[in-house]
């Protein structure tokens, strides 16, 4: 005889629960594979990662090497050492390359992670309501255009907006403060994950934080005292007692908070407040957006970055929400899950520092998106359980009413470039290109390259060709900062200290010519031409037929144009280890020279030396008259200085030092690694056809 057991009910529930999470699973990798496969044909995936994807992983490349080599002691050091711009999207992209290997599209497969967090935290928020109904919450979820950029875009802004809402939203959770002090942590963990997440915004991540912790115990307090109304003073004042034990009571939100973000922030604060004032201070005019005052108030709405991240979604939400908040006037829901008003609020505060700051991007206003979102939710919830408890058959087609409204809205990102085309194929083989000339400049076996300076903003800028390194598991070159803007001080710096200088043709299709820099490019080409320090070692194409000029400085010219009649020793070198070229002492007292063709007038001496000794000075003199004098400032660096001067027919030009060594029978004083005696050349036509821009002589 056999005895059959069927399942109850709790065993049913929990296999529809389990079946259900299972559903949310397929659908985010459902989703992704759809998002990712779009992309690879027409998407940010057709061609070779452009900014900001680039950065984080090239970061994650870079410590999966550091890995391999010097183990996970190596790595975790690293983190503190050189600490990574997003320290969460640097891991995922590291555990993508250790799963696939350093393949350009590894990365992106992590971005299912995200889409699922934005699906459970759209489950969470309608947790009260049954499975079928959940779904249309999911369905905004999925369909909403901000889903579309996780899925497809390596860069954390979106991820940080959305802990950012699921943080807040935990916090505006009915009797959160009366919890057990680990689920009172939680608003903590979620906020500290945002601030991982993208640590450059950690001011405003901050505030937000701190503005969750002020509302959430005053909602509680109302709710408690039974008043709906949030502008009551003398009710706080009466119960502030009470009002200061919730407040004390979301401690462990705090202590979570500083223990997760605090061991990043405390070796990155400074170098984050410099990034920030380079972003919105010296920057700003980049980024800023000039328009007239109604365009800056639809720009999160309807406008450029409304449209790229929430479209015909900000509509039903907004409606939604308005719904929602009558209902709640009228007090017609009972027992809501979420205190609403405070979560309304907190969108909004996004939305105006969002819309009242000049500077404008598609991700600024993502903090604003995702409280919206999360607002919506919420209000879809309280919605779904009026109609249930009132019984209206409306209640059927309102789940119904969110997928089919998905479904019609959903759209995937705009096409960046498609995959085979003209510019895709010729980016890719200008970048292999510029990669293995580069790599030629680095391990020349005499004198390699080990600082380079690209003098343009491009897709194809250092990171592109880093990408390459790390696959070969070779260390890349250190690369110069190129700034946006560029001022002439800032140029001479860069080609003086630059081993190699990768110029920009007018023209080049990969380089941004719209920011400021863009427009001292035809400048700085010229410039290289006629520096005898350098010459053009390659050329890299782009689809234009215009593209970049490697030049490399070189020790053939380091030392011409003089005869000198004493005070200068022998060539020696170069010292690779060192990272020296061919170098020569100038010796104390002075080293004297005279033109070797006999030029007089107008001549330029040119000069890049060290001393090794503080307190050293050089006078130059021209027919015994000092016309210049250059005092070093550093030892044991090479520094650069130039005088204009004019030379009569027959003279001398000496250079006379304070002091040589005297520990040896060798009076040493500067050591020259460019020494150079030229007539003065008058400007190129080439270069006077050129306007220059402001602020270049």
């Amino acid at each position: 005889m056999s005895i059959s057991v069927e399942a109850g009910p709790t065993q049913k529930n929990n296999r529809a629960v389990y079946a259900w999470y299972f559903l949310i699973v397929l659908l985010t990798v459902a989703f992704c594979v759809l998002q990712l496969h779009h992309s690879y044909y027409h998407g940010r995936m057709a061609t070779l990662p452009d900014f900001d994807d680039i950065s984080y992983i090239n970061d994650g490349a870079a410590r999966y090497r550091t890995a391999q080599h010097e183990g996970i002691a190596g790595l975790v050091k690293s983190y503190f050492v050189h600490p990574p711009h997003s320290p969460v999207f640097t891991t995922t992209s590291l555990i993508a390359f250790w799963i696939f290997g350093i393949k350009n599209l590894a990365a992106y497969t992590t971005t299912v992670i995200w889409v699922l967090a934005l699906l459970l935290f759209a489950d969470a928020l309608l947790r009260n309501l049954p499975l079928w109904q959940r779904a249309g919450g999911v369905a905004l979820a999925l369909s909403i255009p901000f889903a579309g950029r996780m899925a497809t875009e390596y860069r954390p802004d979106i991820a940080c907006s959305l802990f950012i809402a699921a943080g807040a939203a935990s916090a505006m959770r009915r009797g959160q403060l009366l919890q057990s002090r680990w689920r009172r942590a939680l608003p903590g963990v979620l906020f500290a994950a945002a601030m991982l997440l993208k640590p450059s915004v950690f001011l405003l991540t901050g505030f937000l934080f701190c503005s969750t912790l002020a509302l959430a115990p005053l909602a509680q307090f109302l709710e408690e005292s039974g008043d709906s109304g949030w502008i009551r003073p003398r009710l706080y004042w009466r119960g502030r007692k009470r009002l200061a034990r919730l407040i004390v009571s979301q401690w462990p939100a705090v202590a979570a908070f500083f223990l997760i973000s605090l061991p990043h922030f405390s070796v990155t604060v400074v170098s984050l407040l410099r990034y920030f004032k380079q972003g919105m201070v010296t920057d700003r005019d980049i980024w800023s957006l000039k328009t007239d005052l109604l365009n800056h108030l639809r720009y999160y709405l309807d406008g450029d970055g409304g449209s790229a991240m929430l479209g015909w979604h900000l509509y039903a939400l907004v409606a939604l929400i308005g719904a929602a908040l009558v209902l709640r006037w009228k007090r017609l829901v009972e027992a809501p899950r979420y205190h609403l008003v405070p979560m309304v609020l907190l969108a909004g505060f996004c939305y105006l520092t969002g819309t009242l700051n000049e500077i404008k991007t598609i991700f600024f206003g993502g903090n604003f998106d995702l409280l919206l979102f999360a607002a919506g939710l919420i209000a879809l919830g309280d919605i779904a359980s009026y109609l249930a408890r009132t019984g209206a058959p409306v209640r059927v087609f309102l789940p119904a009413a969110c997928v089919l409204f998905g479904a019609l809205g959903a759209r995937f990102p705009p096409n960046y470039v498609e995959r085979g085309s003209l510019v895709a194929s010729s980016r890719e083989k200008s970048c292999n290109l510029l990669y293995q000339e580069l790599r030629k400049l680095t391990e020349a076996p005499n004198a390699p390259v080990k600082k380079i300076w690209f003098s343009s903003i491009s897709i194809l800028n250092a990171v592109a060709p880093f990408l390459y390194y790390y696959k070969d598991d070779l260390t890349p070159p250190e690369v110069l900062h190129t700034d946006f803007h560029h001022i002439d001080w800032q140029i001479q710096d860069c080609i003086n200290t630059a081993d190699a200088v990768i110029a920009t043709e007018p023209g080049n299709g990969e380089a941004y010519f719209h920011f400021p820099n863009g427009a001292f490019q035809g400048v700085i080409l010229q410039q290289l031409y006629d520096d005898p320090r350098y010459e053009e070692v390659a050329r890299v194409p782009t689809y234009t037929g215009k593209g970049y000029v490697i030049f490399r400085r070189t020790s053939k010219k380091n030392f011409l144009g003089f005869n000198a009649l004493e005070g200068l020793a022998a060539r020696e070198g170069p010292y690779p280890q060192w990272g020296m070229p061919v170098v020569r002492w100038g010796l104390y007292p002075s080293t004297r020279l005279v033109p070797d063709d006999g030029s007089s007038g107008r001549m330029e001496l040119d000069c890049e030396a060290q001393v090794h000794k503080p307190g050293q000075t050089v006078a130059v003199k021209a027919a015994g008259k000092e016309v210049f004098r250059y005092a070093f400032k550093n030892v044991f660096s090479f520094e650069v200085f130039k005088c204009e001067f004019d030379l009569p027919a027959g003279e001398s030009v000496s250079l006379e030092y304070a002091f040589g060594d005297t520990t040896s029978n060798i009076p040493r004083a500067v050591l020259f690694k460019m020494l150079r005696l030229t007539k003065k050349k008058l400007q190129s036509p080439g270069l006077e056809e050129q306007p220059k821009p402001k602020g270049v002589e």
